[in-house]
């Protein structure tokens, strides 16, 4: 459904670009350890080179059931 919706939108998933080891892939872990990705990011197409990178930042203090997710966005 998410794919469908991008391509009706002209939005590109960023977090799927970038080349990650799993730990900074995954925003949630269930109980039994499983680790799943179930954040994103999503730009327009047309900006989708101003993001550099895109990763779970999992020691972050915050109140939430998933991690934080942290783009970093080069603006010219």
């Amino acid at each position: 459904m998410l794919i469908n919706v991008c391509g009706r939108n002209s939005l590109v998933i960023n977090n799927t670009w970038f080349k990650k080891t799993n730990r900074t892939l995954y925003t949630w872990k269930a109980p039994d350890q499983r680790q799943h990705q179930l954040d994103y990011i999503l730009v327009k197409h047309q900006f989708r080179n101003s993001n550099k990178d895109v990763q779970a930042m999992h020691r972050a203090d915050i109140y939430s059931a998933s991690d934080l997710l942290v783009a970093t966005v080069v603006l010219d």
